[in-house]
């Protein structure tokens, strides 16, 4: 079962202060991704790190960020009133999100499920501002699948009239189609299509084959 997991720790200045975002599930192929920003003694450290299940290895990429930038970062988070959301979950959900905040003596703690159906967008705003400041101090850290068995594992091709942003399994991908030749974990997957434009998300059901490209064309009108 998917699960995407979010753990935030925000201190006051002169303490280590950092943001942990962690996924995993059937939406990457990787058994965890993880994207840390941390805080210590003047420093800030940004860390991409994909793991694959089993003693399988996997890759690690680190990039540094200004005093400045973790100051615009944290007040970005702080706008989004990270501290209010409540929880809101469904049992069974094939992803959740669970997140906790500490910052300047305050603890907070919630948890919800595909952020993408919610009206609130600061869910989904937090998550992306993370993964959005990593890969941009990161950079791509390339997937590598020389250890995953063709079993495990297909592709799956995503386009769509208008272009629309992608979730998986109640993931979002942070991608835009067309999308060609994701790797995804054999087996039924939930896409959520929202076009660029607005409007309403389009639900889809892929069945990926193993060792297969997966192909879904649809026009969302």
């Amino acid at each position: 079962m998917a699960a995407l997991f979010v753990a935030l720790a925000l201190t006051p200045t002169g303490h280590a202060a950092g943001i942990r975002l962690e996924i995993s599930g059937p939406a990457v192929p990787y058994e965890t991704v993880t994207y840390a920003i941390e805080r210590k003694r003047g420093t800030v450290v940004v860390t991409v790190s994909k793991r694959f299940a089993r003693p399988f290895g996997g890759r690690d990429e680190v990039g540094l960020l200004t005093e400045e930038a973790w100051t615009a970062f944290t007040k970005a988070m702080d706008r989004r009133n990270v501290f209010t959301l409540p929880s809101v979950a469904r049992p069974g959900a094939r992803a959740t999100v669970r997140l906790k905040v500490e910052w300047a003596g305050r603890t907070h703690r919630f948890t919800v499920d595909d952020p993408s159906r919610l009206l609130d967008r600061r869910y989904a705003a937090v998550i992306d501002l993370v993964r959005g400041l990593a890969h941009d101090r990161v950079g791509p850290v390339e997937f590598r699948d020389v250890m995953l068995l063709a079993s495990e594992a297909g592709r799956l091709r995503v386009v769509s009239d208008p272009r629309a942003t992608v979730t998986l399994d109640g993931v979002p991908l942070g991608l835009k189609t067309p999308v060609f030749g994701i790797r995804v974990a054999a087996g039924s997957h939930e896409l959520r299509l929202t076009p660029l434009r607005g409007g309403p998300v389009y639900p889809y059901s892929v069945k990926v084959e193993p060792g297969k490209t997966t192909l879904l064309s649809v026009e969302l009108k």
